[in-house]
């Protein structure tokens, strides 16, 4: 079956998929515009680790985005599923993130002091926390048997205005490999988190697409998870080669698309 034709709802990453910082990637707005009127339900699916999706949406409608398509409401990130489950484990915990994400967490969980009273370790993307003070403290915590390693995403890298710059997942690997844990990841590519996007479409993963500039957390991981379709676009992270990974053996011709840009595909979703 065709893509657009199968296609019920879509999943759709920010962060180099949508817009790159301040900028939206090429005919963004105009491709949002079009979407919302084709009455196409949608989503976005965020790693972002650190700002919050009130923050997100001010970023948006700064770039240009009509507020008529954007809202908190439409957005889910890493730290809003974080939340959820910090709220399950329940257990204080050293965050390693950026302070405008700590609004987006259950504040009487984060524990910053270092007197080893947290059970968990929380990593997201923040520059500013990855000193040797802090990440040697997170290790002691986590040489502890019974404690647990969380990370928001394991992103290798991301897009901004200047070029690439590393994401929290080197950050994350290296605490896996200096204590043994291996890190409860919370956004993409947890199938639980595309589930969640799912459910909030009222859908079925079986009839969502996952379109992201990131093949292997947002494409390759979606299509893992039981998401119906994946949209590899050719702009923030992508890197020539990238659709390499799509097997297509693996995971079927009709299953995966590769576009030149969020709009480009829009535009081949709503005019077929």
């Amino acid at each position: 079956m065709a893509m657009s034709r199968a296609v019920k709802g879509l999943l759709i990453d920010l962060s180099g998929t949508v817009h790159i910082e301040d900028r939206p990637t090429e005919s963004a707005v105009e491709a949002l515009v079009r979407l919302h009127r084709s009455k196409l339900p949608y989503l976005f699916v965020s790693n972002t680790s650190k700002e919050s999706r009130k923050h997100i949406l001010e970023r948006l409608l700064r770039a240009g985005f009509d507020d008529s398509t954007v809202d908190v409401e439409k957005i889910l990130t890493s730290l809003s599923a974080a939340d959820l489950k910090l709220r399950t484990v329940n257990q204080p915990t050293f965050p390693l993130i950026s302070p405008h994400s700590m609004v987006e967490l259950p504040t009487q969980l984060m524990h910053e002091a270092k007197d080893f009273s947290q059970k968990c370790v929380l990593v997201g993307l923040a520059p500013d926390k990855f000193t040797y003070a802090n990440m040697n403290y997170a290790f002691q915590l986590l040489s502890s048997p019974n404690s647990t390693l969380m990370a928001l995403n394991k992103g290798r890298f991301h897009a901004t205005s200047s070029g690439l710059s590393l994401g929290p997942g080197p950050f994350v690997e290296a605490l896996e490999f200096a204590t043994g844990h291996k890190a409860v990841v919370i956004g993409k590519p947890s199938p639980d988190f595309f589930q969640r996007g799912a459910q909030y479409l009222s859908l079925d993963l079986s009839e969502c697409a996952m379109i992201g500039d990131d093949v292997i957390d947002d494409v390759v991981g979606a299509l893992d998870s039981g998401v119906g379709f994946g949209v590899l676009v050719k702009t923030g992270k992508y890197r020539t080669g990238d659709e390499q990974r799509l097997n297509k053996d693996r995971f079927g011709p009709n299953r995966v698309r590769v576009a030149d840009s969020f709009a480009s595909f829009v535009d081949e979703l709503i005019d077929t």
